[in-house]
């Protein structure tokens, strides 16, 4: 799982899926997979040059995803993006049924919030 920024205005995640061979984008502002096609062909590239497999990738966006709710402001993508790393590393089936009462604890935003300036910080 990749977390990927455009521009330093939206975070999404990207989960590359060896076994299955597919790049799977998780936003939380769905877009179609038109706009992801730099970063997924970049990754793609990527992974070729430096695993020297050229892997047949499909590429998707999930609708398995958290979306974002609109009175969080259009900050928080990258909390969402932490939230559907969560959900995908415990492999959950709906990802909104499972986060929609976290969302009620304010620990939990806050501590998303320290780990994305934690992470933001590290890349500067």
């Amino acid at each position: 799982m990749i977390p990927i920024n455009i521009n330093d205005s939206h975070w999404f995640l990207l989960k590359v899926d060896f076994s299955n061979q597919k790049l799977i984008v998780f936003d939380s502002i769905i877009q179609d997979v038109a706009f992801y096609e730099q970063y997924l062909n970049g990754i793609a590239m990527w992974i070729t040059i430096n695993v020297s497999i050229d892997y047949n990738f499909t590429k998707e966006v999930s609708n398995n995803v958290l979306v974002q709710r609109v009175d969080l402001g259009d900050k928080s993508c990258g909390i969402y993006t932490i939230l559907n790393i969560v959900s995908n590393v415990c492999e959950v089936s709906n990802t909104n049924a499972y986060i929609t009462n976290i969302f009620n604890s304010s620990k939990l935003l806050l501590l998303c919030s320290k780990i994305l300036l934690f992470c933001s910080n590290i890349l500067l």
